[in-house]
């Protein structure tokens, strides 16, 4: 009896986040976050409202009410973690931010672009950076 209360996690009301689940969290985050997603937000039309004023010169013909946005999204919740990490780690926030909002980007130029803004690091630091920003991600969530 007595082992099988010591093998029992001794903080059970503690939530964890497994590495998979964490991943899944990040990148949804990075579709919702990443690609420009929220420029039609509003229009029922898949169309850019600047296109559409463009199109009919000011008069939006059949224009409908903006649809609702959900109040918090477990994106929303990411991306003020991400927000929490860049007040006190700019460059670990910046890293997490390209390596989800940009995952075919070549190594080389990743470190370049983090360069131009003052983040110069190696491969190896990159990385290291990238696993300190999830590590907080999963503390935050």
């Amino acid at each position: 009896m007595i082992a099988a209360e010591a093998m029992q996690d001794p903080t059970p009301d503690v939530a964890r986040i497994t590495e998979a689940v964490l991943e899944a969290r990040l990148v949804g985050w990075a579709k919702e976050y990443g690609g420009g997603r929220y420029v039609t937000l509003g229009w029922s039309t898949g169309e850019h409202i600047l296109a559409r004023l463009v199109t009919f010169g000011g008069f939006l013909p059949g224009s409908s009410a903006p649809r609702s946005c959900a109040a918090m999204t477990e994106a929303d919740q990411v991306e003020q973690a991400v927000k929490r990490l860049a007040k006190g780690w700019p460059a670990h926030a910046r890293v997490l931010r390209l390596d989800y909002f940009s995952p075919g980007m070549a190594m080389e130029n990743r470190l370049n672009f983090l360069r131009r803004y003052g983040h110069k690091m190696s491969r190896a630091g990159y990385y290291n950076k990238l696993e300190s920003a999830k590590l907080y991600i999963a503390g935050s969530l």
